[in-house]
Parts: C-alpha cells; sequence; structure tokens
C-alpha cells in the first residue's frame, strides 16, 4: 500500500483514478482501464503457473485498447537470491513505535526458480519472521506469457533505467501493450 500511497501523491491534480483491487475483481468495473501496475515485484509473488497466467488474462480483458500493464520483476539470471543471508542484508530499521530494530533476510530454500527466504525483524521486545516463497522467472518466459495472454508487445527495461532490459540487469521493468 504504500507503493499506491506514494504514486498518489505524484498526482497532485487528482487527474487519476485510482482502483486497488485483486485481479479477479477487474472485470467489476465498468469502464476499460489505461494502465495496470503490480510493483514492488509483486508478480513474484504469483509463484502458481495457472494463477499467473489468470492474473495476466484478467489484466488483459480489463484494459482499454492499446492499454498497458506493467510490472517489475528481478532477473532470474543475476541470482539475487544467493546473497540473501542475515550478514548481507542486515538493516537498522525504526519499528511504528519508535523502537530501533534489525531486519534481514535468510534465504533457506532454491529450487529451480521458486525461492524460499525468511524476512527476520528483530527488536528488544519482539522477534518476527515472516515466511516467502516468490518466483524468479526469466525474461523469455515473461514475454511468452504476455503474448500467450494476447499481449501485442513488449518493452523490457533494466534496472528501472530508459534503457533496453538485458541479463546483466539486476531487474526488470515490462510495459506489456495490448
Amino acid at each position: 500500500m504504500s507503493a499506491i500511497k506514494e504514486a498518489k501523491q505524484v498526482d497532485k491534480n487528482s487527474s487519476i483514478t485510482w482502483i486497488h483491487a485483486a485481479s479477479e475483481k477487474l472485470h467489476e468495473i465498468e469502464e476499460k482501464i489505461d494502465v495496470i501496475t503490480m510493483l514492488t515485484n509483486v508478480s513474484q509473488e504469483i509463484t502458481d503457473k495457472s494463477e499467473w497466467l489468470q492474473t495476466l488474462q484478467d489484466c488483459y480483458d480489463a484494459l482499454d485498447e492499446n492499454g498497458k500493464l506493467i510490472f517489475d520483476g528481478r532477473n532470474f539470471y543475476e541470482q539475487g537470491w544467493l546473497n540473501w543471508t542475515k550478514g548481507n542484508t542486515i538493516q537498522n530499521i525504526t519499528l511504528e513505535s519508535g523502537e530501533p530494530a534489525k531486519h534481514w533476510y535468510q534465504l533457506y530454500d532454491a529450487q529451480d526458480e521458486l525461492i524460499r527466504f525468511n524476512t527476520t525483524i528483530e527488536s528488544d521486545s519482539k522477534k518476527i519472521v515472516h515466511d516467502s516463497t516468490i518466483i524468479f522467472r526469466t525474461k523469455k518466459e515473461t514475454i511468452h506469457d504476455l503474448k500467450s495472454v494476447g499481449f501485442k508487445s513488449t518493452e523490457v527495461f533494466g534496472d528501472w533505467k530508459n534503457e533496453v532490459g538485458n541479463d546483466e540487469h539486476k531487474e526488470f521493468l515490462f510495459v506489456a501493450t495490448k
């Protein structure tokens, strides 16, 4: 939700109609949509292939002619998860209560493109461990999936820069056009 809150701040004239919904709810929206975004690597949280393709189809169906689906994802070939250890990722943070804490990631399983890891937040008063599984898709596979549901074209940018995304980039930004 913080990404949506930040995006709304950019829309100073309130010229954008913001809709926050899961893809399966998009069919309930009466008008066609110009742009759909899935940011902060949310696309990687959809690990089931059929759910992923259904999400892409839901987005495609909800978009206006020439509408765009924009989302990001980490590069499979960069293998960033290999550095997800406490020693490499630990950061000092401040909890909402004002209490100082430590935050880190710890990889515990990597099989093919499925990556399992823990996110830990630890302070003097509590320790929270959250278990996650995400998927790292290749650029080629992602473009194939987008085409399979009907998207005409896909531009891929690397590391949030205005340059063509290649296998040297840590992250991709996909812009698929209906």
